[in-house]
């Protein structure tokens, strides 16, 4: 089981959330493979499915992104319109109190901004999809787009460490063989890929707790993306005192601000209750494209070919 899971935070950033698990055709399994990566200075994707179809789309995505870009004026209503009132609300005030014509209002150069993407890229993704022989197909392939509006932002004052950037996060999701953007709410918790959702409901869980959602506004006012340290820590644990088989421990942790992308690893130390002692956490290598994972499993004597992720 192999899985993303992605959040539009609040608090002006978006988190994917990736394991590193591969199935084979064979039947076996293997952590070696990063599925989220990123494509701009304000957008990353990642994929599950379909190891060959997924690379496939992450090259179509760079490609797209990597030309002019191709975008409508920023719309509030438009943006917002799938979203809940209380999200419409709170984007409402910000564009009442801090418009374009605020002298702390941030713009920023003309880049692809998460919209655009969804707007040009689902009838690439189809054709791409329809390539690969039935063998790959019917293993599926999902993606999900990780990002934050490049030219909407806004500076505030934290508690600690100065102002700071307040971007327009966005999620995405598309699905084979139509690959339809689906836009997560603010706030939402939302994934792709199969066991994702033992995980997604355990973040929801924990964002209707009052208590946990105080401390992580205070999180917020003393740092930077507070949030994501605090979703990376909480699946962490549950991976590793829950274990589930085929699905990793080993997370690649991938969040969009307005300043860039940053993609890290939950390497660490744990404290193992049951032994009573701590233990090094730390990611085995992994394969970042296609090219690495086909020299990979040369080595390792295993097929690529309907390898699912």
């Amino acid at each position: 089981m192999t899985w993303i899971i992605g959040t539009p935070c609040i608090y002006g950033y978006s988190v994917g959330i990736s394991d590193i698990c591969v199935r084979f055709a064979d039947g076996s399994e293997s952590d070696c493979l990063q599925k989220i990566r990123a494509l701009t200075q304000h957008l990353a994707a990642g994929f599950a499915g379909s190891v060959a179809i997924g690379f496939a789309m992450l090259e179509s995505l760079s490609k797209l992104v990597s030309g002019p870009a191709v975008k409508a004026p920023w719309d509030p209503q438009e943006f917002t319109r799938n979203w809940p009132e209380k999200g419409k609300k709170l984007y409402r005030k910000l564009d009442e109190e801090f418009g374009s014509k605020n002298p702390l209002a941030v713009k920023g150069p003309a880049a692809w901004d998460p919209a655009g993407v969804t707007r040009d890229w689902p009838e690439r993704a189809k054709e791409i999809f329809h390539r690969f022989p039935e063998t790959e197909r019917r293993l599926g392939s999902q993606v999900m787009l990780v990002g934050v509006f490049p030219d909407q932002a806004y500076r505030f004052k934290r508690l600690i460490g100065g102002p700071s950037i307040w971007a327009i996060p966005a999620v995405y999701t598309f699905r084979s063989p139509d690959f339809i953007s689906v836009a997560a709410n603010l706030g939402d918790v939302v994934s792709i890929g199969i066991g994702a959702k033992l995980y997604s409901d355990h973040l929801k869980d924990f964002s209707s707790d009052h208590e946990v959602m105080d401390m992580m506004e205070a999180e917020e006012a003393a740092f930077s993306t507070g949030t994501a340290f605090e979703i990376v820590r909480r699946v962490t644990n549950k991976l590793i005192e829950s274990p589930t088989p085929g699905i990793s421990s080993h997370l690649h942790a991938c969040v969009v601000t307005h300043g860039g992308v940053e993609i890290a690893k939950n390497d660490g130390a744990r404290y193992n209750k049951s032994d009573k002692k701590w233990e090094e956490h730390i990611m085995p290598t992994t394969a970042g494209s296609y090219s690495e994972f086909l020299t990979m499993t040369k080595v390792a004597g295993v097929v690529p070919e309907e390898a699912c992720a």
